[in-house]
């Protein structure tokens, strides 16, 4: 086993990014898992990136999660166990996607646009299992507002569909930009304010570099500001923001 508990032999049997994409999965599922749908989401939960990666063990000390936590272990062995057998980097690709999907709860069958093992690879490197598991497994949590007044649940499953198909597809940016809510934001810009709105800059300020974020806009925004947090971690999830075509610093 090397040290991410793999087996040894994953390395020699997929491709580097698909080998990167498993050990992410297990970090985010394994190492700082939380079982959002039977928690829900709350002010239990951590509200920020850094204390996920920590997985401090007072923010894990719940049954539901560590029992996750051990059934996203087995699966996530099992998935190398098929990959290793397979040998085929088609195929393997195909099991990370399937492999994330069913670590969020998502329903490959009900995506919009299909996806793509680039879209979910951009998802981990940005760390977005556990905000878009909270946003899948924990919608009921969002059928209410902070005050308590109802929220229809139709609507919000099918906003969360759409950001969560739109990620997997890869075109989350374009999605953002072009879904209703996105376009009735910008509808007062100029086609060339429009272009440098959605533009990602970076500046060279003699040794330092800055820059807003990666193109995809799923560093800094998004899925990861769902609700409206520093990680967007889902203390009480909204989805709106993640269709907003204006949240963010620009």
């Amino acid at each position: 086993m090397d040290d991410a508990g793999y087996p040894a032999s994953l390395a020699a049997s997929c491709e580097p990014d698909v080998l990167q994409a498993l050990l992410w999965l297990r970090e985010q599922a394994v190492h700082s898992g939380i079982d959002y749908k039977s928690l829900g989401q709350g002010w239990d939960h951590p509200q920020d990136r850094l204390t996920y990666r920590e997985a401090d063990p007072r923010a894990w000390s719940f049954r539901s999660s560590r029992k996750r936590q051990d059934l996203s272990k087995q699966h996530l062995d099992s998935v190398a166990s098929s990959i290793i057998d397979a040998d085929s980097g088609d195929n393997s690709q195909a099991a990370v996607v399937a492999a994330f999907a069913n670590e969020i709860g998502f329903d490959l069958g009900t995506a919009l646009d299909p996806p793509c093992f680039r879209g979910v690879y951009q998802a981990l490197k940005n760390e977005l299992l556990l905000p878009l598991r909270s946003l899948n497994e924990a919608q009921r949590s969002m059928h209410t507002t902070f005050n308590g007044h109802p929220v229809p649940a139709a609507p919000v499953a099918k906003v969360v569909n759409a950001i969560t198909s739109a990620v997997f597809a890869g075109n989350y940016k374009d999605w953002r930009y072009s879904n209703k809510v996105g376009k009735a934001m910008l509808a007062g810009l100029s086609e060339q304010q429009l272009e440098a709105w959605i533009s990602t800059d970076t500046h060279q300020h003699g040794p330092l570099t800055t820059h807003e974020g990666e193109n995809e806009e799923l560093d800094s925004s998004g899925p990861q500001r769902s609700a409206d947090l520093p990680m967007g971690l889902m203390l009480k999830g909204s989805v709106s923001s993640a269709c907003s075509a204006t949240h963010g610093t620009r």
